[in-house]
C-alpha cells in the first residue's frame, strides 16, 4: 500500500488590527532610486520636453446677472429691495428661488408685536372677538406665550378691519418677496435671472438664465439653463482684452507630481478611498485625479460673483516661444459635446458663477406632510405630521367612545329609532383625505374633509373635520370660499410617496449681511401613508 503527504507552502500576512490600515495606504518606497529605473524600464527617460506653458494672453468678457423688473426680493437690502443696475447680487439664489410673501414674520416678531399692539387692541375689541386674533399653540421655547399674534392683527389692520397705530407695524416690509410655489405641482416655478444686455438688439428675447421645476433645496449653477439671444456682442465696458497671466500647474492635497521620482505628501491619499464601481463618474474622477491632474493648468481672471465669463481668445505661450491660438489650435477649444461646468444652451467658452449659499444653517421644521396614494381606501392622503412647529399627532383626539345601548329582548319594529353612524376605523384629524375629480377638464386630486363622527351627542352628528393646518395643503391662489382649498397633480406623486418639509434657513449675503428665508423641500419617502380603513356601521 503506498501513502502519497502533499505539504503546501502558502505566504499571507498578518493580521495586526492594531496598526490600522494607514501604513498601507501610504505606500512607502526603501529606495527612490527604483521610481528612475521604472522610468527607464517604460521608456520615459526616451520623452521630449513638450513645452509647458509660460504666458497666456486671454481676452474674454463679463456679463452680471440684474435685478428682474417687477420682482423686488432679489437683492435685498435693509428694508428696500433694490439694487444699483452695476451692482453684482448680493442675495444668494436659494433665497430668491424659494423666499415667501410673509416670511419676515417669525415667531418672535409675532409675538413682540402682539405684546407691543396688546393695550390698543384690547381697547377697541371685545372679549368675544379677540379669540380671533390670539397666538395658536406655539412649540418650546415659545409655548408659554398666548397673547396676540401680531402677523393676524397686521393683517387685519391692512384690510381696515382693525383701527390701529401704523406705527405697531412700522417695521413690517412695505414690498413682499414673489411667490414661486406652485400648489399643484409641489415645486417652485419659473425664475429669470436676466443678464447685462445694454448693446442688446433683440429686446424681445434678451439673454437671461432661468431656473424651472426646483423641487427645494440647493440652487446651484447646475440648476440653471441658458434662454434668450446671447449671440450680441458683450459691451466693451465689460470686457477685458490682452490680458497677460502666468499659467499654474492644477493642484490640491495628495496631487501626484509632474515627475515620478519627486516625493510627494503620504499624508493624504485620494487613491486610498475606494470609489463605487458601479458609478462610472466616481471612477473617472478617481483616474483623472491619479494619473492626469498633471496636464491641467489655472489662470487666474478678474470677476465677481454673479458674472457670466466668455472666454473669446486666448494665447498660450510656451518655453520656445511658440504660440498656440485659441481659434486655431485644437486642443486648446472647449469640448462641446461635454463639460464639467456647462451651463445647458450656454456657450461652451463660457462659466457662470452663482451666487450660492455657503454653509446655510436650517432651523427645525415648520410643517412636514407625508403624501401617498392608499390603494385599499381609493384616497390620497396627506398626513400632517408637524405644522407651526408642533407634532400633530401627539394632539390627536382619542377615538370615540361606542355608547353603551341596555339590552332589549322584545324586537320593536314598530317605533322610529334613531341610528348613529360609527366608522369602523378611526381617521385622526391630521390625516386629510385627496380625492380624484375633474377639474377644467383635467382629473386632479382634490382635498375634502371628513365628517367629524368623534361626537356622541345626536346635535353635533354631521360637523366637518378640521381644516389643514399647514400651508404647505392650502392654496394662496384660492378666489373664495367655494374653491378648493388644495389642488395636486396626480403625475407628482410617485408610487411610493413623498414628504414636503418647510423650514427657515440662515445664510449670509455677499455683503456680509444675514439673510433669513422659508425653504420647501420635496423629498422621497420609502412607503406610502396606509390608514387601514374598513367598512362602517350603523349603531
Amino acid at each position: 500500500m503506498r501513502f502519497q503527504l502533499d505539504i503546501h507552502y502558502r505566504l499571507q500576512p498578518r493580521e495586526d488590527h492594531q496598526a490600522g490600515l494607514q501604513r498601507g495606504f501610504m505606500a512607502e518606497i526603501a529606495d527612490p532610486a527604483w521610481f528612475v529605473g521604472r522610468q527607464w524600464q517604460m521608456g520615459e527617460h526616451q520623452g521630449e520636453n513638450a513645452a509647458s506653458p509660460v504666458l497666456t494672453r486671454v481676452t474674454y468678457g463679463r456679463r452680471p446677472l440684474q435685478p428682474s423688473p417687477g420682482r423686488p426680493g432679489q437683492f435685498p437690502g435693509h428694508g428696500k429691495y433694490l439694487a444699483p443696475p452695476d451692482a453684482p447680487p448680493i442675495t444668494a439664489a436659494e433665497a430668491i428661488v424659494e423666499g415667501e410673501p410673509d416670511e419676515w414674520w417669525t415667531i418672535g416678531r409675532r409675538i413682540r408685536i402682539g405684546l407691543a399692539a396688546q393695550v390698543a387692541t384690547d381697547a377697541i375689541l371685545a372679549p368675544d372677538d379677540r379669540a380671533e386674533y390670539r397666538l395658536p399653540p406655539l412649540p418650546e421655547p415659545y409655548d408659554g406665550f398666548g397673547g396676540y399674534d401680531g402677523r393676524a392683527l397686521y393683517r387685519a389692520f391692512r384690510d381696515g378691519k382693525l383701527n390701529l397705530e401704523p406705527a405697531l407695524f412700522a417695521e413690517a416690509p412695505q414690498e413682499k418677496r414673489s411667490e414661486h410655489w406652485l400648489p399643484a405641482e409641489l415645486k417652485y416655478g419659473k425664475v429669470e435671472f436676466p443678464v447685462d444686455a445694454r448693446d442688446q438688439d433683440n429686446e424681445l428675447d434678451p439673454p437671461r438664465l432661468v431656473i424651472e421645476d426646483h423641487d427645494g433645496g440647493e440652487v446651484e449653477w447646475w440648476t440653471a439653463d441658458a434662454a434668450g439671444d446671447w449671440s450680441a456682442p458683450i459691451p466693451e465696458a465689460l470686457k477685458v482684452s490682452g490680458l497677460e497671466v502666468q499659467p499654474a500647474r492644477f493642484s490640491y492635497p495628495g496631487a501626484p507630481h509632474p515627475r515620478w521620482w519627486q516625493i510627494e505628501n503620504a499624508q493624504v491619499d485620494i487613491g486610498g478611498f475606494p470609489p463605487d464601481q458601479g458609478h462610472f463618474a466616481t471612477m473617472l474622477l478617481l483616474d483623472l485625479l491619479l494619473s492626469h491632474s498633471d496636464d491641467w493648468f489655472t489662470l487666474p481672471l478678474a470677476a465677481q460673483i454673479g458674472d457670466v465669463l466668455t472666454i473669446e481668445d486666448l494665447v498660450v505661450v510656451d518655453l520656445f516661444r511658440e504660440e498656440f491660438s485659441f481659434g486655431s489650435h485644437p486642443q486648446l477649444k472647449p469640448p462641446t459635446d461635454w463639460s464639467l461646468f456647462k451651463v445647458r444652451d450656454l456657450d461652451a467658452a463660457s462659466i457662470v458663477l452663482w451666487p450660492g449659499v455657503d454653509a446655510p444653517v436650517a432651523g427645525v421644521a415648520l410643517e412636514e406632510i407625508a403624501l401617498g396614494v392608499d390603494e385599499d381606501a381609493n384616497l390620497l392622503w396627506a398626513v400632517e405630521e408637524r405644522a407651526e412647529g408642533l407634532r400633530l399627532s401627539s394632539l390627536d383626539i382619542d377615538p370615540p367612545a361606542k355608547p353603551v345601548v341596555e339590552p332589549n329582548p322584545k324586537l320593536d319594529v314598530i317605533t322610529d329609532k334613531d341610528y348613529l353612524y360609527r366608522p369602523s376605523t378611526f381617521v385622526p384629524h391630521h390625516w386629510h383625505p385627496y380625492v380624484i375629480e375633474e377639474v377644467g377638464g383635467r382629473r386632479t386630486f382634490v382635498q375634502g374633509r371628513f365628517a367629524d363622527y368623534t361626537a356622541v351627542n345626536k346635535g353635533e352628528i354631521g360637523r366637518l373635520a378640521p381644516e389643514p393646518v399647514a400651508e404647505l395643503l392650502q392654496d394662496p391662489t384660492r378666489k373664495n370660499d367655494k374653491d378648493p382649498m388644495h389642488q395636486i397633480n396626480p403625475a407628482v406623486v410617485p408610487v411610493l410617496g413623498l414628504r414636503l418639509d418647510r423650514r427657515y434657513v440662515l445664510a449670509r449675503r455677499t455683503d456680509g449681511a444675514p439673510i433669513l428665508w422659508v425653504q420647501r423641500r420635496r423629498l422621497p419617502l420609502s412607503s406610502p401613508p396606509v390608514s387601514g380603513l374598513r367598512f362602517d356601521v350603523l349603531d
